[in-house]
């Protein structure tokens, strides 16, 4: 059997495909279809073997949250034959709750997240990065920021979410940010072109406040940051910079490029970013679509060069 540290282990080497070795390790067969309203459940069958059933109906991410969760109750240890789970989101019981902190850490290790924070502000490219890398949800990385304490060297980091502009939830639980200050924050994070505002407090600490892409939960991740830390990533926000010059009015040309490399995505982890960068180049003048003329010199530039390269680099 696996305890918990040897679980965290497996996923922090093999992120972000930790899960697929886990599921090797733990012998579990996963099967999909449509379960009606619940996520997903685990059971042994009666010849001691694990199986977790995942509904097909379920975004992708949430299926693999789903998938986390139940791989949990293995290694934490089920108390039942039988764990069924109506909603991963919103968890009833400790055992529930167990099973998602440690879904979240599975998903989400210590190491690699620290890595790709690198030091600087944990904003809204930092954290769309997280999403894009892990393959989760905004509320997973958000969540598991909040709930990381001194994991990540965050100062209150908070959640909050929002419905019909009033504040729903606020997570963690007894933290209190005024209805007035969230409202403020979340209309001038909006309305910034990173999705993020920044506000220096009395304390001299930074207010880093970030609106997540969430088109159904409005959601707000802010902490305090030190004035040095509070700065967006010169890598991240370069890229978006180079993005705007590269793609203003040629919506087209980014949609080709982001479809050859999420349609190439496996093939592309095989090869050196490097390689991976000369392939989409190669893909797209091959590619013989009736848009290529005006796009070809574009694509050849140095600059698209460039913005591809750091979007090689982005995929782990």
């Amino acid at each position: 059997m696996i305890d918990r540290e040897e679980a965290l282990r497996i996923c922090d080497e093999h992120f972000p495909n930790g899960l697929d070795y886990l599921i090797g390790r733990l012998s579990v067969r996963v099967d999909r279809s449509d379960i009606g309203d619940v996520d997903g459940w685990c059971y042994y069958l009666p010849n001691g073997n694990r199986v977790v059933r995942l509904s097909s109906t379920s975004t992708k991410e949430r299926q693999r949250f789903t998938l986390a969760h139940e791989l949990a109750h293995f290694v934490i240890g089920m108390r039942q034959t039988l764990t069924l789970c109506r909603d991963v989101y919103d968890p009833k019981g400790p055992e529930e709750q167990k099973a998602n902190d440690l879904a979240s850490q599975l998903l989400l290790p210590t190491r690699p997240v620290a890595a790709i924070l690198e030091g600087h502000a944990i904003d809204y490219l930092a954290i769309k990065e997280l999403i894009n890398k892990a393959k989760v949800s905004d509320i997973v990385v958000a969540l598991r920021l909040a709930k990381s304490k001194n994991e990540f060297g965050l100062d209150r980091p908070t959640v909050i979410w929002f419905e019909n502009g009033q504040i729903k939830a606020i997570h963690p639980r007894g933290r209190k940010v005024p209805a007035q200050v969230a409202t403020v924050l979340f209309s001038e994070a909006s309305s910034s072109a990173d999705r993020t505002t920044r506000q220096t407090q009395p304390d001299g600490t930074v207010l880093v406040a970030s609106v997540l892409p969430n088109a159904n939960y409005p959601t707000l991740f802010l902490y305090h940051a030190k004035a040095r830390e509070s700065q967006a990533s010169p890598r991240r926000s370069g890229l978006k910079a180079q993005e705007a010059i590269l793609f203003a009015n040629d919506e087209a040309l980014r949609s080709i490029l982001n479809g050859i490399i999420g349609g190439q995505k496996k093939r592309l982890l095989l090869l050196d970013i490097s390689e991976r960068t000369d392939f989409v180049i190669e893909r797209f003048i091959n590619a013989g679509t009736s848009r290529l003329p005006e796009h070809l010199e574009k694509v050849q530039s140095q600059e698209c060069y460039e913005w591809i390269y750091a979007k090689m680099e982005a995929l782990g």
